[in-house]
């Protein structure tokens, strides 16, 4: 059973600690935070990666992304319409540093909350 979420690097990753990235985690028998017997990180952006939700078929997960202060000077709110959806694939890693390419599906959103997919895995809900 693996389980998607969305959380911080330990300091040591060198990883701004702001930063919310998306990750993958095996679960063993029991769901507790000792069960989860390896876990992987499939997004690395500045900002906030969240709403982690997998495809029907759990070949992907989508996910919004929000770029805090992206160098133009403007202040920025979770308001601002500077929230994107993107896609992922959840296929393990070989390497430590060796991630999928998150592919940018839709941007210029105000702050998404909830994320559902359709049955048919071509559409998602967003609010």
């Amino acid at each position: 059973t693996h389980i998607v979420m969305a959380g911080r690097h330990s300091p040591s990753d060198g990883v701004g600690i702001y930063d919310a990235d998306i990750f993958i985690a095996r679960v063993a028998d029991k769901l507790s935070v000792m069960s989860m017997a390896e876990h992987w990180c499939v997004s690395v952006f500045p900002g906030a990666d969240n709403t982690p939700v997998f495809s029907p078929d759990n070949n992907n997960i989508a996910f919004s992304h929000y770029e805090s202060n992206d160098g133009d000077g403007k202040a920025h709110t979770p308001f601002t319409p500077d929230w994107g959806i993107y896609l992922v694939s959840t296929t393990k890693p070989s390497g430590k540093n060796d991630r999928a390419t998150p592919q940018k599906v839709v941007s210029g959103l105000p702050l998404v909350e909830r994320m559902s997919w359709f049955p048919d895995g071509k559409r998602l809900l967003v609010s």
